[in-house]
């Protein structure tokens, strides 16, 4: 992932950040018996966490199918020390979910990038595994590139088989709005690759670049300023199921797209949303909203995984 002949600048914690945990399933509740974080990483102890909030987890762990059964779920929160995402900064991120288990993800706050000179760069792998007949929840807080930042992040999920679910999310931002940073940044680059039993499942590789690409323009942004994506890979989202998470979506985007393509000094009120579900080839979903605000987007997505 990482360019040896561009000059990232020093890694301030000189080595590789890291962040490494296993969750296991023991007597019926999750655990997490195998934890290793890094500067600036830090994690608190797992917490309980609503079986209602993880999408289709209630359904998942009901069924009686004569295999194992899904555990309680628990929550870790990741925290930095740090004040967000600095030049040179490299971090690799390992969650491995094994069979039985059932885990939710998140983070303690936005995750701010911060400005960095001509040349540097910061970057970060993920790499994630969910066994036979586990469930994660994947859903860090959205991030906020600063202006003239530069960072990469490369996402991979493997899923053992069918009885494997996730439920993944991402929300960008286009900068500090409040000091007038709109796609200021010098690029952010995004490579998400979802598998199951080795077969491709969700794919998005992302380059914005604002200094080369219009990103207010048609096909991009537009008149909004926050982007979402709701993976949701084996969550058993039936026809009925589906058809109501479109029809709510529908009725939170009066117009879906139709403000997509204005300026941005036309923007139309800060809730107003675009967006919609798809089926994948799979058969599995991808939620893709845009918005004017992150906290409206959450909001919208924790409905939709209500309805799941």
């Amino acid at each position: 992932m990482h360019d040896e002949h561009r000059n990232d600048g020093e890694n301030r914690f000189g080595r590789i950040s890291e962040l490494r945990l296993k969750a296991t399933a023991r007597d019926g509740v999750t655990a997490v018996p195998e934890l290793y974080a890094s500067m600036p990483f830090k994690v608190m102890h797992t917490f309980d966490v609503c079986e209602r909030d993880l999408p289709g987890y209630e359904r998942l762990a009901g069924q009686d199918d004569g295999r194992s059964k899904l555990a309680a779920p628990k929550q870790l929160m990741v925290m930095s020390v740090s004040a967000g995402i600095m030049a040179g900064d490299r971090q690799e991120l390992t969650v491995d979910v094994e069979p039985g288990a059932a885990l939710s993800v998140t983070t303690q706050a936005f995750e701010k990038i911060h400005r960095m000179e001509d040349g540097e760069h910061a970057e970060r792998a993920t790499r994630i595994h969910v066994g036979a007949h586990a469930y994660l929840d994947y859903r860090p807080l959205p991030q906020i590139p600063f202006a003239a930042s530069s960072f990469s992040t490369d996402t991979v999920i493997e899923l053992t088989d069918d009885s494997s679910h996730v439920a993944y999310e991402e929300i960008l931002s286009c900068g500090r709005v409040a000091r007038g940073e709109r796609f200021a940044y010098r690029d952010y680059r995004s490579h998400v690759r979802v598998t199951c039993s080795g077969t491709p499942v969700f794919i998005d590789n992302t380059i914005y670049r604002p200094t080369s690409t219009d990103m207010e323009g048609l096909g991009f942004f537009g008149a909004y300023s926050h982007l979402a994506n709701l993976v949701l890979v084996n969550l058993d989202i039936d026809g009925a199921r589906f058809a109501t998470i479109r029809d709510y979506l529908q009725s939170q985007t009066s117009e879906i797209g139709a403000n997509a393509a204005a300026p941005a000094s036309d923007a139309p009120g800060k809730d107003d949303i675009a967006g919609g579900i798809t089926r994948l080839a799979t058969g599995d979903c991808l939620i893709k909203l845009l918005g004017h605000r992150a906290q409206r987007l959450q909001d919208v997505l924790n409905k939709v995984r209500d309805l799941v």
